[in-house]
Formats: C-alpha cells, sequence, structure tokens
C-alpha cells in the first residue's frame, strides 16, 4: 500500500507541474474576436434570433410532414442526397469517391471467409468420416458413435 501511496504522489506532483490546457470556451472566445470583423455581437444576436426559422425555411421543415417526405422520396429517386456541410461537397461524391475501396475491401473479406469456411467444413466432414471409421480424430476430437 505505501507503495502505490508513493506512485500516486509522483503522479500528482508531474501533473500539478505542467500547465492546465486553454479550455474550449477560451479557444471560442479567442477565435470570434480575430481581425476579420465579418459581424459585430449585435448583429450576430440579431442573426442568432432569425436563423431558426430562415434554416426552417430554407431545408423545407415548415411544411407538413408527408409533403417532406415526399420530396425526400423524390430526391432519393434523383440521386439527390444532400450536401455535407462537413465535407463542403455532395453527398453523392463522397460516396462515390469511397465505392471503390468499400468494394475491394468488402470483396477480399467476403473471398477470404468463404475460401476458410469451406476449407474448414471439408476438414470438419473428413474428420467426422474418418471418426466414424476408424475411432476418435486428432484434429477436431470428434469420435464415432
Amino acid at each position: 500500500m505505501p507503495a502505490a501511496n508513493a506512485m500516486l504522489d509522483r503522479l500528482r506532483r508531474t501533473y500539478a507541474s505542467r500547465p492546465e490546457p486553454a479550455s474550449r470556451s477560451r479557444i471560442t472566445v479567442a477565435a470570434g474576436r480575430g481581425s476579420t470583423g465579418v459581424n459585430p455581437p449585435a448583429t450576430n444576436a440579431l442573426a442568432r434570433r432569425r436563423s431558426p426559422g430562415l434554416l426552417r425555411e430554407k431545408f423545407g421543415l415548415d411544411q407538413p410532414f408527408h409533403v417532406q417526405l415526399f420530396h425526400y422520396m423524390a430526391d432519393i429517386v434523383r440521386l439527390n442526397l444532400g450536401y455535407s456541410f462537413r465535407h463542403n461537397m455532395p453527398v453523392l461524391e463522397l460516396i462515390l469517391q469511397r465505392l471503390g475501396p468499400t468494394l475491394l475491401l468488402m470483396g477480399t473479406t467476403l473471398l477470404l471467409s468463404v475460401g476458410f469456411g469451406v476449407l474448414l467444413g471439408i476438414a470438419a466432414a473428413t474428420c467426422m468420416l474418418a471418426a466414424s471409421e476408424h475411432g476418435p480424430c486428432g484434429l477436431c476430437g470428434a469420435s464415432g458413435v
């Protein structure tokens, strides 16, 4: 127990001597005070109050559910999967970019799993056949009944 306490004391001293990282809010505030000067605080507050309504209207969320569903299904049929704001490009392009490596990985995995499954099935079948004819099999431990 004393060794554990000594180790904990060493860890506390080590981490107490390190500077504390900046919190997320500090980083956000610091980034907001940049020299861009795009929007003064009053404009930001006004935009925040109006933006939920504008976003609902822009994305069609102000319409009834059945209308939203119809538009969604029509977009799916036309392969209009929307726009990725994270990657700043259409979602269909993102999917098509990653389709080749995904199919390669999936095909390789499928071939390997089917191949090993067939080989293990053949080995198990021959082991059971050998066990029924000659006694216990060393490979799988099966014994004849």
